[in-house]
């Protein structure tokens, strides 16, 4: 039978908490978060909210679906809420 601190241990590990402590980046956007979706055209820059369908951290390329259109595109997390579209 495992001790109360043991139960407690494993979920921290398996837990949001886990993620801190353990060296792992914690996601700055997770998935279903509203975003801010950034495409840039030469000099003309256009924002739309969009949806997280991916968990990430700032500089991961992650899954969005554009809420204006409908669309999924890739883009950059540039920091909590904000992502960059890369293709």
């Amino acid at each position: 039978m495992r001790s109360l601190l043991a139960v407690i241990g494993l979920l921290l590990v398996f837990g949001r908490a886990g993620a801190a402590s353990s060296g792992e980046a914690v996601p700055t956007v997770r998935r279903g978060d509203r975003v801010l979706l950034t495409v840039r055209v030469g000099a003309v820059v256009a924002q739309v909210e969009a949806e997280a369908l991916q968990d990430g951290g700032a500089g991961q390329i992650i899954r969005v679906r554009n809420l204006h259109n409908g669309r999924v595109q890739q883009g950059r997390i540039t920091r909590a809420g904000l992502v960059e579209v890369t293709n």
